[in-house]
């Protein structure tokens, strides 16, 4: 009766013993599983996380780049409009001071054929001379007031960018800073 009742007991710690071991093993099989489970998660994350960082930022690059590119092209448009408007306005100066030129030759002509006195031919050519003077005056600051102009237009084109993409820097700055900081806040859980 005491040799059975202790091979019912070895029995039955054995049984226990089976059923405890089989249990701890589930356990630590699934506390790895749920552990790689976890690491793949949290690899997963990051990568999306970095991906996109890197599209904002391949976003924000090409915004910045689109810009600069519409402000050149807008640049270029009103640089073509001013050069056209100084060709005209050359061409203008030229043809009415030729147009001036050719009557007042015309007048002295007649004049002097009218006259026919030899005085009034040589108060025509000093006119004649003077207003030489006043055309080339007049030549060199038609050539000169336009590239003042130009001049001006480019530096303030030149400060406009510069701003444009000192802002555009800033931003991509900030949103790589703020990728950063939630990638390590990511890392930390």
């Amino acid at each position: 009766d005491e040799h059975l009742e202790a091979a019912q007991n070895a029995l039955m710690d054995a049984a226990q013993g089976e059923v405890a071991s089989a249990t701890v093993d589930f356990m630590a099989k699934e506390l790895l599983r749920m552990r790689t489970k976890a690491r793949v998660e949290g690899v997963a994350v990051g990568a999306a996380l970095e991906r996109r960082t890197r599209e904002a930022e391949e976003s924000g690059r090409r915004q910045a780049e689109e810009a600069v590119r519409a402000r050149q092209d807008a640049v270029f448009k009103q640089l073509r409009r001013v050069h056209e408007q100084t060709a005209e306005s050359y061409v203008e100066s030229l043809l009415g001071e030729a147009v001036e030129r050719v009557s007042a030759t015309e007048a002295a002509t007649e004049a002097l054929l009218r006259k026919g006195l030899i005085a009034p031919a040589i108060d025509a050519a000093e006119a004649e001379i003077n207003d030489s003077g006043g055309v080339v005056r007049d030549l060199v600051a038609s050539f000169l007031l336009p590239e003042v102009e130009r001049q001006q237009l480019a530096a303030q084109v030149a400060l406009e960018e510069r701003r444009f993409t000192d802002a555009a820097a800033r931003s991509i700055g900030d949103a790589i800073a703020t990728a950063e900081a939630k990638s390590k806040k990511a890392g930390k859980k």
